[in-house]
């Protein structure tokens, strides 16, 4: 029976900057800034553990354009490693770390294959004579917005046949729309396998031929949530077999509390117990909280300052491991608060009714001077509508908060 093994990962962002999260405490921070590396570090130690014909790499191996020399030298090594174990990676080149941006010339080993800016096939034979034909492109710049699937041409040659493609799939909106295609373009090609690449959600988009955006190697930000890694795939005769292998070193994490009917001390006891249930799962959190008092009337803590109730779930947990640090908590408003249109005109009521009722247009002239100034701007994107919603919802509460203490 033909086979063979190998890693499919994608999105590792080495080099992100993490600017924004100077106040996490340093042993947590420090873990953090280097948490990609560690995380491709693991990639490696499996492929070597597995023995594995070859790693595949999606696109976006740079966090930016402008690569850092340390992202890099901790890149280069880790290639270096994987050749010593003669293992052959081939690897294509994303909107992020596209061909034309600026990077130090420092050389692969020669078991790494780039691939170039047009869609180009490569040949891997294995011990047994079994050959794989590999497909893929990099981005010679950042926007690509052709439909670069079209170039993929199945070989009339090859036992199995693997495409690589950093691209969007049709109708995901997380993400820019670069070099899109569609499940039934991918199943008309007649492929093995799709690596894909860009998305950062884990995602299976077809079970046979197998199409898999893996996600982002280790989560960056509180909407990457999750356990982060790569597949390691088998692919057969009679059939493909995935299996899941975490890679990250700390997970970013949601989780709801219901809040509604507790007091402060009751709300701070229930927080912390919750920490130490999530501790046992035995891995660092970076952890969001959200407050549901839907059905609160008037608990002591729904108009204080959340950032008190931060502190004091924060105390003493940087000494603590593994360590479930919260990083935020917002709040799930009162119904009464989102929905209640029968309430008497009132200028509380009024004024509730005018901030719901604001405009996307009037929304970004409001916002606009924070994506101008020097400083805010390089931890800002885009809002789409629900962080708008929320960023409403938690003035309210502000204002509910202020106007309380009139």
């Amino acid at each position: 029976m033909k086979n063979i093994t190998f890693i499919h990962a994608a999105d590792l962002h080495l080099g992100g900057m993490f600017s924004g999260f100077r106040h996490l405490p340093d042993p947590l921070f420090e873990k953090l800034i280097t948490s990609s590396y560690k995380a491709l570090k693991n990639l490696v130690q499996t492929a070597i553990k597995e023995k594995v014909n070859f790693v595949l790499l999606a696109g976006d191996i740079y966090d930016v354009d402008q690569r850092s020399l340390k992202a890099q030298i901790q890149f280069q090594k880790a290639m270096e490693e994987l050749n010593k174990a003669e293992i052959p990676v081939y690897l294509i080149h994303g909107n992020h770390d596209f061909l034309e941006g600026k990077y130090f010339n420092l050389s692969l080993p020669p078991n790494v294959h780039v691939f170039g800016e047009e869609v180009e096939v490569e040949e891997y034979r294995k011990n047994d004579g079994t050959t794989v034909m590999l497909y893929g492109f990099s981005y010679e710049k950042r926007h690509v917005r052709a439909r670069m699937i079209d170039g993929y041409i199945k070989q009339t040659v090859g036992d199995f046949h693997i495409g690589l493609l950093h691209g969007n799939l049709e109708g995901e909106t997380a993400h820019g729309n670069y070099a899109p295609f569609t499940k039934k373009d991918l199943l008309e090609k007649g492929f093995d396998y799709w690596a894909l690449g860009h998305i950062h959600k884990r995602m299976v988009v077809l079970d046979n031929p197998a199409a898999v955006y893996p996600g982002c190697l280790q989560g960056r930000n509180k909407k990457e949530t999750g356990e982060k890694g790569f597949y390691l795939i088998e692919l057969s005769d009679v059939g493909t077999k995935m299996e899941f292998r975490p890679a990250s070193v700390l997970d970013w994490q949601e989780e709801i509390v219901d809040a509604s009917g507790l007091e402060m001390s009751e709300l701070v006891r229930r927080l912390n117990e919750r920490k130490e249930y999530l501790r046992a799962e035995g891995k660092d959190l970076l952890l969001e909280i959200t407050l549901d008092a839907a059905d609160a009337k008037e608990e002591d803590w729904l108009y204080s300052d959340l950032d008190e109730i931060l502190e004091a779930v924060q105390e003493g947990e940087e000494t603590e491991a593994p360590m479930i640090w919260i990083h935020s908590i917002k709040v799930r408003p009162p119904v009464w608060l989102e929905e209640d249109k029968q309430v008497s005109v009132s200028f509380l009521a009024e004024l509730l009714d005018v901030s719901s009722s604001i405009r996307i247009e009037q929304y970004e002239d409001f916002t606009a001077p924070l994506f101008i100034h020097p400083t805010a701007r390089r931890y800002l994107q885009g809002w789409n509508q629900e962080t708008r919603q929320e960023i409403i919802l938690e003035a309210n509460m502000e204002l509910m908060k202020r106007l309380n203490r009139k």
